[in-house]
């Protein structure tokens, strides 16, 4: 019986810091039919990070964009890195940051997606979402014009925590959505965390219809957790199947914007995970935790 064909994964990773911590996650994730598509904020030394994989041929690094916290530049390194991992023909795309580790095996990785080689995994909530912290529950990032100067981000109309002023602006808001942003093609806007794992339909979608969104999203606020769920939930229903489901284990302390630091404290809740991966690791502060990791996913 003629062995049935594997699915070919690319792994898109961003990263910005320390070199040898991607190695060793690219390593733990390396086999065959296995391709890695790494950008490098620009901010960064590329070299720092080339020098490690000059003879990995299933690494291909690329530093086009400073990928700074909110900006644009991460919706377009991710749209970068997708054209790069379709033109080398993958079925399955999984976007990791360089602070990600695998919980799982690449054996148990591989099943997982072939078993459900046609569904996408990614989050999507529709705008506003009901009783969210945020400021006129998540719909500020899209009803208003947002700026970054020296690393603060603004916008226009701006926020108030005086009643009779968040009303005036949030109203203005409302009208200058209307009449300067909202297009009628987008029926609903959608949020969801940016990480995320899709299909070869699911990606060409994304690549077909880039271009007309990057004109509407280019000044919303966190687009790199707007821009794809929108596209993609927005869909002709029926063209392919997508979970809202994540399959990062993330910790988020109360009130924090930071995913938590992971040590051996988790590594029992990360063993009883249904997730793949898991974020942020440390190098040094994880160190410990990536060992009796690897350990168990090896075998050893």
């Amino acid at each position: 019986m003629q062995e049935r064909k594997k699915l070919k994964i690319a792994y898109l990773i961003l990263a910005h810091k320390e070199p040898q911590q991607l190695y060793q996650m690219i390593e733990s994730l390396y086999s065959k039919d296995v391709q890695f598509f790494v950008h490098i904020d620009v901010a960064s030394s590329i070299n720092d990070f080339k020098k490690l994989f000059d003879n990995k041929q299933y690494v291909n690094i690329s530093s086009k964009f400073k990928t700074s916290w909110g900006s644009f530049n991460l919706v377009r390194s991710e749209l970068h890195l997708l054209e790069k991992a379709f033109a080398w023909g993958a079925d399955r795309y999984v976007l990791l940051s360089g602070q990600d580790y695998p919980i799982k095996s690449n054996d148990q990785i591989a099943l997982f997606f072939e078993q459900n080689k046609n569904i996408g995994f990614i989050e999507g909530e529709k705008l506003p979402k009901i009783n969210w912290s945020e400021h006129q529950n998540g719909l500020f990032r899209i009803n208003r014009f947002h700026f970054e100067i020296f690393g603060s981000w603004k916008s226009f109309p701006p926020h108030s925590k005086k009643p009779i002023l968040r009303q005036i602006f949030n109203k203005s808001a409302s009208w200058y959505f209307k009449l300067f942003i909202r297009n009628k093609q987008i029926k609903d806007y959608y949020h969801g965390g940016q990480w995320w794992v899709l299909t070869l339909k699911q990606v060409d979608y994304v690549l077909r219809n880039s271009n007309f969104y990057t004109t509407v999203f280019k000044r919303f606020y966190i687009a790199d957790e707007l821009f794809i769920q929108t596209l993609l939930y927005n869909a002709p229903e029926g063209m392919f199947k997508l979970k809202n489901h994540n399959l990062h284990f993330i910790k988020w302390p109360d009130y924090s914007s930071s995913p938590e630091v992971l040590t051996t404290d988790y590594f029992d809740e990360l063993l009883s995970s249904n997730k793949l991966f898991a974020r942020k690791f440390d190098f040094v502060k994880s160190e410990n935790l990536v060992n009796k990791l690897n350990a168990v996913n090896s075998g050893v």
